[in-house]
Order: structure tokens, then C-alpha cells, then sequence
């Protein structure tokens, strides 16, 4: 598998080198689990260490956290985040965006001056786990830098490979700052190894003042802009018209409505046929426990 990736590092006052990137070979066994539902299984980190690297349970201090993300794709913003609040932030729910297969996401980070680690995981064959460990910095900064600067800036762009699994999972973001972080992975092959996604200093801990960012990615089929199905296979038929959406069903249906951003714009229940009014734009229209995109235009 080729995953195509780039990395864009910089402090305010120079452009950092030598940030290492890996991308880990992934089961590509279908997934059983339905499009529209997330896998289970997911390991979630629940500690955190103290500066001395001992183990404790802590969430007063996100210095070595994201204060800033944007996420594009294909160079419009899909999703935004504030500064970090809380350590663990499990939210693939409240917080997705949806992306085709081949197209790329770039996530535009700013984060604390002590942030040395920095690692996003997928899980693009929505089995429940992070098979593809992207490493944007670790222990890169170096500590002179640090005192100097206020923040971290920078931009990592990767590439949806074109055999990801259509359906949702979760992408994991893990942002921690005490060196000794590395310490996990000491005798594996840099950082191609998925236990990262599941604590940095063991499992279930991370650094001190760093924080887990959990986000939800709705993966499409490439090139797949108006979903067809017919009556007589599925009792639905969905299509993307002018000035809106077009529902066709045999029977009374549940329908949900989300834009690329992942916002619900409509949830009612239709008979038979419906015309629904939305703005220009790119949507997932959930029709009973089928899933469709459709293009409005």
C-alpha cells in the first residue's frame, strides 16, 4: 500500500527538519460493521503522567496540547477545534467531517511550546483499531526553541487511500511533551506500531499535559456524487436536484440529513416521496440503515 503524505513543520522563528513519518500496512479485511455505525473496540487512554513520568490521574494542565486545529479537505475547512480543555476527548459523534477515498486531509495545528510528540492514527479499514500511525514531530523541538517560543505551528496533509473502507471510524490525535514519551516504543521500528494510539507511556497513559483528540471521518466511495438504488432492491431512492435533496421510499422511513461538516441539517421521518430545501453543497443522507452522498447543486 502506498499512502501519499507530507509534512510542513515550523516554530515562529525557523523551519524544523528531521521529523520522522511512518505509515503501517493495514488488515484489509471488510469490516461487519454497518456504514453508518462506528466499529467498537477502540482502546481509549484514561491517565496521565506527572513531569517526573510517574503515573497519576490529572486533568489541570494542556500545556503540551493542540490550542488550535483546522481540518481540510481538498482545501476546505470540514471541521475546527479550540484550545484544549480537557485531557480525553472522545467526541467522534459531535465531532466528524466526511471525505472520499483519494482525497486528501490536511490538518492545520497549533500547539503549546513544550509539545515535543505529536502522532494521528486511522483506522481505515473500520475494524476498531489504528493500523496507520502518521508521526508529525517527536522530541523535534529542541528545548532552546521551546523557551523562545510561545507555540508550534504547522501543516500535515495525508492522503485517504483509494481502498479505504467506505463508512465510519475514528482518526485519533495524540499530543503529549515530556521526552521520556518515547520510551514506549524503545525497541520497536520507530513508530509503526498501532500501541502509540493507545497510551504513549503505556497502556491507557499518556504525557503529562498533552490530551487524545478523538474525531469521527465518514469515508465515500470515490467519485460516488449521486446514490441510486432502487425500489425494488432497497425501497429507497435518493438524488441530489437543484435547490435541494429528492426522497423516494416504499414504505414510512427515518432520514437524517448531514452536511460535509457533519451537522445535522434535517431528522424526520418521510412517507413515500419528499423534497427537501438545502443550500449548494455536499451531504450524507442516512435513509433508514442505508447511507448515500449526494451532490446538490
Amino acid at each position: 500500500m502506498s499512502i501519499m503524505r507530507k509534512i510542513t513543520l515550523f516554530t515562529m522563528a525557523c523551519m524544523l527538519s528531521g521529523s520522522m513519518i511512518y505509515a503501517v500496512n493495514y488488515n484489509t479485511t471488510k469490516s461487519t460493521t454497518a456504514p453508518e455505525e462506528f466499529p467498537t473496540g477502540y482502546c481509549e487512554p484514561s491517565k496521565r503522567v506527572n513531569e517526573s513520568c510517574g503515573e497519576v490521574n490529572i486533568d489541570d494542565v494542556h500545556s503540551h496540547s493542540i490550542r488550535s486545529l483546522s481540518v481540510k479537505v481538498n482545501a476546505t475547512e470540514v471541521l475546527s477545534l479550540g484550545e484544549t480543555k480537557t485531557t480525553f476527548n472522545y467526541k467522534p459523534r459531535e465531532q466528524q467531517f466526511s471525505v472520499e477515498q483519494g482525497q486528501e486531509i490536511t490538518f492545520d495545528f497549533l500547539t503549546g511550546r513544550w509539545a515535543n510528540n505529536m502522532w494521528i492514527g486511522c483506522d481505515w479499514n473500520r475494524d476498531g483499531d489504528f493500523e496507520e500511525i502518521h508521526v508529525l514531530y517527536e522530541n523535534g523541538i529542541p528545548e532552546e526553541e521551546q523557551k523562545n517560543n510561545e507555540n508550534l505551528t504547522g501543516t500535515y496533509t495525508l492522503t485517504v487511500p483509494a481502498t479505504a473502507e467506505a463508512g465510519l471510524s475514528r482518526l485519533r490525535i495524540i499530543s503529549d511533551g515530556i521526552v521520556c514519551a518515547a520510551k514506549w516504543l524503545n525497541g520497536y521500528s520507530g513508530y509503526n506500531d498501532p500501541a502509540v494510539m493507545c497510551g504513549t507511556y503505556g497502556d491507557g497513559v499518556i504525557g503529562y499535559a498533552g490530551s487524545v483528540h478523538d474525531l469521527g471521518i465518514n469515508v465515500f466511495k470515490a467519485n460516488e456524487t449521486t446514490a441510486l438504488v432502487q425500489p425494488s432492491q432497497h425501497n429507497v431512492i435518493v438524488k441530489g436536484l437543484a435547490n435541494g435533496i429528492s426522497i423516494e421510499t416504499a414504505s414510512q422511513t427515518n432520514v437524517s440529513i448531514f452536511s460535509i461538516t457533519g451537522l445535522v441539517v434535517c431528522n424526520q421521518t418521510i412517507d413515500k416521496n419528499e423534497f427537501i430545501k438545502v443550500p449548494t453543497g455536499i451531504y450524507a443522507v442516512r435513509a433508514g440503515n442505508q447511507i448515500f452522498k449526494v451532490v446538490v447543486k
